[in-house]
């Protein structure tokens, strides 16, 4: 199911009236005219086969970067409810 701009604003608007939020927190910004464009956070863990999976922090402007061949997991700063 797709939804439109319209109809994101719609469900976030009717998800405030209830304990867990269609998107939490919204950023209109990122709404787009069929899509909402998730905000990386700032945890972040890349599987290789040499590394063992951890938990890295990005500092404030640090940019991710993936290595060749990595998997890698994020943590967005939104959380859905869909």
């Amino acid at each position: 199911m797709v939804l439109t701009k319209k109809e994101i604003l719609e469900q976030n608007a009717i998800s405030d009236k209830h304990t867990y939020k269609f998107i939490d927190p919204v950023n209109t910004c990122n709404i787009q005219s069929a899509s909402y464009d998730l905000t990386l956070g700032d945890e972040y863990y890349i599987c290789s086969d040499t590394e063992v999976p951890d938990i890295k922090h990005l500092a404030p402007g640090e940019d991710l970067i993936v290595p060749p061949l990595a998997s890698f997991f994020v943590i967005s700063k939104e959380k859905l409810c869909i």
